[in-house]
């Protein structure tokens, strides 16, 4: 079946939210990625500027597959630097062939022949093996993935505080802003990848739900030690769970149940909308895991009205001991650097780091 490639315009929106919708993301937990009510709002977060790659089919009536390039402003080596992201890769039903995906990745060659980034990241869940193995080929008409680390996604519905030390959390103000921003492009820039921020930003949709007072600061004693964010993005994104695996069908009512005296998630009645949020821009000093812990346990005793909350670490971030001791569901994934070069070498400066992504904008 034919198809052509080109960008999407707001016209398409219709589309696109009918195409995300349809095309669920399998697994033991089914889930399908919404957009309501405007897919090019629910994207805005994820860069600076964007670009929506679609796959027509021959009449135009329908998009058969899609993609996006995102560009953001990253901490790499002590610079700041535009640094692109692939993602939503999307393909129907009766256009899953490796003919599409090869022209697809030739339409977005084209795109990248700008130059506006050194290369792009990606991230692709641990149990699609097929993706996996097809991506790793290194085929001639497919970009170069390179491997770069395990991204742990923890999720939970509270924790207990069990950090040995208090600190005084509380809520930014408006008046913190300069101080919040400072701390955490201070701290964010010892992790290649971690977003640099400006005060514009809160003016913009790149950061659109997410206000200077859903940030909760740390200190000890007067000096400001970690900062994290709570971002609720469900206004413009959302998640459905479309379907169990039989072994979670059968295990769900006494999961629920337990659930009611643990501090792990429920699952919710397939068809419903998960109610979660994100914790964002994880910025700690001394990346101290007891201060990360206390800030989860403060902002997650708070949880009014939500299934669970999400946050994610790469594997060799050393405040993934913070979860050493706490019940969370981990979902892995791989981080690949992917380029169109075949010459590429990674920079040393991107082995060496501790690498960060951002989860709420992925």
């Amino acid at each position: 079946m034919k198809v052509t490639f080109d960008i999407a315009t707001s016209q398409d929106d219709a589309l696109l939210r009918y195409c995300l919708k349809e095309n669920t993301m399998e697994g033991s937990i089914s889930l399908a990625f919404e957009a309501e009510p405007s897919f090019f709002k629910a994207v805005s977060v994820q860069g600076k500027e964007s670009q929506v790659l679609v796959a027509r089919t021959q009449n135009h009536s329908q998009i058969a597959g899609l993609g996006l390039r995102s560009i953001k402003p990253l901490h790499v080596n002590n610079e700041i630097k535009n640094i692109g992201y692939l993602s939503g890769l999307r393909l129907s039903p009766g256009y899953r062939h490796s003919i599409h995906l090869a022209r697809g990745y030739q339409f977005l060659k084209q795109l990248d022949a700008d130059q506006k980034v050194p290369f792009y990241l990606t991230t692709i869940l641990e149990e699609n093996e097929k993706v996996i193995k097809l991506l790793e080929s290194n085929r001639a008409d497919l970009p170069t993935y390179h491997y770069l680390s395990r991204y742990n996604t923890y999720y939970m519905k509270a924790i207990p505080e069990v950090s040995s030390k208090n600190y005084t959390i509380r809520q930014a103000t408006q008046k913190d802003l300069s101080n919040l921003l400072a701390f955490l492009n201070r701290e964010g820039k010892r992790k290649t990848f971690f977003p640099y921020l400006e005060i514009n930003d809160f003016q913009s949709t790149y950061l659109m739900g997410l206000q200077v007072s859903d940030f909760y600061l740390a200190y000890d004693q007067n000096e400001c030690v970690g900062v994290l964010a709570k971002w609720d993005q469900s206004s413009f994104k959302q998640t459905r769970v479309m379907n169990y695996s039989q072994g979670i069908k059968v295990a769900r009512p006494l999961a629920n149940m337990v659930s009611s005296w643990t501090r792990l998630p429920k699952l919710p009645k397939v068809g419903s909308l998960l109610r979660y949020y994100y914790l964002s821009f994880v910025a700690i000093k001394k990346d101290n895991p007891d201060i990360l812990t206390q800030l989860i346990a403060y902002i997650s005793s708070q949880n009014n009205g939500y299934d669970l909350f999400t946050l994610g670490l790469c594997e060799n971030d050393p405040l993934t001991k913070a979860f050493e001791n706490i019940k969370a569901k981990v979902l892995k994934s791989n981080i690949y650097l992917v380029s169109f070069d075949k010459q590429f070498k990674m920079p040393n400066a991107i082995k060496e780091k501790t690498l960060y992504l951002e989860l709420a904008t992925l």
